[in-house]
């Protein structure tokens, strides 16, 4: 059983269809620990900071920090800088993310000790109103050893106190669960108790931009780290993205269709982050098709 602050850091840009969900799962959360949710406002112009100053306003738990820079790194840098010696874990959960309901319990659990550890719950991806292309593209994508393994990212990390001094230093990049995945040893990562739900754009083009927005930020890091001259604990920053590389008994839950439509979608990806990367078109998109205000799964 752990106890202590456990502080929560919700980046949240114009996210008024989700932060609502947002916050009713965090603050449901069944834990020993002392709940601290952060939810750091970038750039809104939407009612996202009114919605969680009303939820604050009722729960003391849950504060709001507001910056004019409509950045994501930036908001976690800012959230950081807040953070007191207090606290004995630290999260950063994606606004359109759902946890279960045990998860910062299991969280807590698996970050407890004095080595500096950094950890993620099991995922799960809700396809619901998602298209055949998604669906079949995620045939694959959830039979891949990154994450049959337990993934690090992918919308939720967490780290214990000792672990925070090594991503404090958050750069400006579009890959930031996998800049800080990066800054730890394979043996100090682990996949805690618990779910993080998380919600594909459902039709193939914004879920292509999503695709192609995670092979920049990828780039950005494995940049990075080729500039840090091996000083990272972990070079191996990305997953493994061939089916070739999915053991045969795994991919036979999915068609020959599912692996071409997977296949293609990867490379058309890869093909457009080179054509925005050349363009300077490297900003954040995000997808509303996904953020639809909808039931808590």
């Amino acid at each position: 059983m752990s106890s202590g602050l456990f502080t929560i850091v919700v980046p949240a840009h114009n996210e008024e269809a989700v932060i609502e969900r947002s916050l009713r799962t965090l603050c449901s959360q069944v834990t020993t620990c002392v709940l601290d949710i952060m939810v750091v406002c970038n750039g809104c112009s939407d009612r996202t900071a009114e919605i969680v100053r009303s939820h604050a306003a009722a729960d003391p738990r849950i504060r709001l920090v507001e910056i004019a820079q409509g950045s994501k790194p930036a908001a976690i840098r800012a959230a950081f800088a807040a953070i007191t010696a207090s606290s004995a874990f630290v999260a950063v959960v994606d606004a359109d993310v759902v946890l279960s309901t045990d998860a910062i319990e299991g969280l807590a659990t698996a970050l407890e000790g004095p080595r500096p550890l950094i950890a993620a719950p099991h995922i799960d991806v809700n396809l619901t109103g998602c298209s055949r292309a998604v669906r079949r593209y995620y045939a694959v994508w959830l039979s891949q050893p990154y994450i049959t393994a337990g993934v690090i990212g992918a919308g939720v990390f967490a780290v214990n106190f000792a672990g925070l001094e090594r991503i404090t230093a958050l750069p400006d990049t579009m890959a930031d669960d996998t800049w800080a995945r990066a800054q730890f040893a394979r043996a100090d990562r682990v996949t805690s108790a618990g779910t993080f739900t998380v919600f594909p754009p459902r039709t193939l083009r914004p879920h292509l931009r999503r695709r192609a927005r995670i092979v920049i930020g990828t780039r950005q890091v494995a940049a990075m780290r080729k500039a840090a001259a091996g000083r990272w604990p972990d070079p191996h920053l990305a997953p493994t993205t061939t089916t070739a590389a999915v053991p045969k008994s795994r991919l036979a839950r999915a068609t020959s269709a599912d692996q071409l439509t997977y296949w293609a979608i990867q490379k058309s990806a890869d093909l457009l982050a080179t054509w925005r990367i050349m363009r300077g078109r490297t900003g954040w998109v995000t997808d509303v098709t996904s953020r639809v205000s909808e039931p808590t799964p």
